[in-house]
């Protein structure tokens, strides 16, 4: 009887010193867990917890589980919060730099304005000026916010049938004008009951902006050339130019906000290509810029069918 009390006793004392191991080891790691926590909160270093003893059952675990998650969310947003800044940084001295020109001229401008021996063909001349610098920065404001309006994911946009037949109607109607004044001519070729499930109105913008650069860089009296056909895996859209092509190595940058290629205009800052390829990429589509074989420029758009 003294035995079996005598084993008892060993194996409850035994027992209460296991757990009492594994209670001091449990209070070690999470007594590391919370500093290592705490260090990550006051440093910002999601790096740090890492190296705990790794549970496989318990509670424990499933708490380690859960921080782990945590940290790879803090940190894929403090790299999100980190890429903003920068992103932000970079647009706001672009405005700044975009905007400091035609304002310095409109300040030259209204201080010419205010001489009173200006003759009034002069201050017409000046005033007309000054409008089209207005114009300018009203046009490029516009283009800005609609740029920061994609970034922050701000455009809803529309998933309905667009007709390319009425697409061309719309754009056409918008370039006539400048292409009339370089007496240009734009051919069009339009499979019959074509399309594809997008947004019409950004759509319209972004083939706009494409073809205003192609008739910017196209000499008088040359032709611009719109092709639009649908398959079974993408509506494409192609619009060449018999202008002086794209340089080597600029196929890919003149998408890039504020590039100017070699040939752009003095008015040309590099955002309407741009926005054109933001509005085609949030819709499932892509853009591709190349030299055409006869001589001009090719941009290819294709908007991809959903798969469902």
């Amino acid at each position: 009887m003294i035995y079996i009390v005598t084993v008892l006793l060993i194996i409850c004392v035994a027992a209460v010193i296991v757990l009492s191991v594994y209670l001091l080891r449990q209070k070690q790691a999470l007594r590391k867990l919370s500093e290592q926590v705490t260090h990550t909160l006051e440093s910002d270093d999601y790096e740090s917890i890492g190296d705990l003893q790794k549970y496989t059952e318990g509670e424990l675990a499933v708490l380690e589980s859960q921080i782990g998650k945590l940290v790879i969310l803090l940190r894929e947003q403090a790299q999100g919060l980190a890429k903003d800044k920068v992103l932000l940084k970079n647009a706001i001295a672009d405005m700044s730099h975009q905007l400091k020109t035609p304002m310095t001229s409109l300040h030259l401008i209204v201080s010419m304005l205010a001489d009173q021996e200006l003759s009034q063909e002069q201050r017409l001349d000046y005033v007309e000026h000054g409008t089209q610098l207005l114009n300018r920065i009203d046009w490029l404001v516009s283009v800005l916010l609609k740029l920061s309006r994609l970034d922050a994911g701000t455009i809803q946009f529309v998933q309905k049938r667009v007709d390319f037949r009425e697409l061309r109607e719309t754009v056409i109607r918008q370039i006539e004008l400048p292409m009339e004044l370089k007496n240009q001519e734009l051919i069009c070729d339009i499979q019959a009951n074509s399309g594809f499930e997008g947004d019409f109105r950004w759509t319209a913008e972004a083939v706009l902006n494409i073809l205003k650069n192609c008739v910017e860089h196209t000499p008088e009296g040359c032709r611009l050339y719109m092709t639009m056909t649908e398959n079974t895996i993408y509506s494409e859209i192609v619009i060449e130019d018999e202008g002086p092509g794209i340089r080597a190595g600029e196929q890919r940058k003149i998408f890039e906000r504020f590039y100017r290629g070699e040939h752009a205009s003095e008015g040309n800052v590099g955002i309407g290509l741009a926005l054109a390829a933001d509005l085609i990429r949030h819709q499932n589509g892509t853009i591709k810029a190349e030299n055409r074989r006869e001589g001009g420029a090719r941009f290819c758009i294709r908007f991809y069918r959903q798969i469902t």
